[in-house]
């Protein structure tokens, strides 16, 4: 039985598949096709994990050695913080409590975060037993 002519994604070239499924023209083309889109996933996690390493960074150099800081919305901004990227949300006794590995932080006011280590939610005042 013979299929229509297709083109092979990974090189254009016109290929007359012997099976109704055969997509490329060799094993050489198909390896090379799915390696590049691996490599897109692994580039895009890659930048991912990096958002969230600067983002814990910018907390973690704001929160120092205290287990508790407040800091501005514009001046984590300005060291690049993206509020965009984090790892969990919750809520908890109506306060939204964004993640970012093991450091916290909830919102204070519009222009004010108070950040928290995790040791830090034991002395937490919203929040209740």
């Amino acid at each position: 039985m013979s299929y229509p002519p297709r083109t092979d994604p990974q090189t254009g070239e016109v290929l007359f598949p012997k099976r109704r499924n055969q997509r490329f023209a060799n094993p050489a083309n198909r390896r090379a096709f799915h390696n590049q889109e691996l490599l897109k996933q692994w580039d895009l996690r890659k930048r991912t994990r990096d958002f969230l390493e600067k983002n814990c960074r910018i907390l973690q150099q704001h929160l120092g050695t205290h287990s508790t800081t407040q800091v501005s919305i514009e001046v984590l901004q300005a060291q690049g913080f993206d509020s965009e990227y984090l790892t969990r949300i919750t809520v908890a006794d109506g306060r939204t409590r964004y993640y970012l590995y093991d450091l916290y932080y909830i919102a204070i006011s519009k222009t004010t975060l108070q950040i928290f280590h995790p040791d830090a939610s034991v002395s937490d005042p919203r929040r209740t037993p």
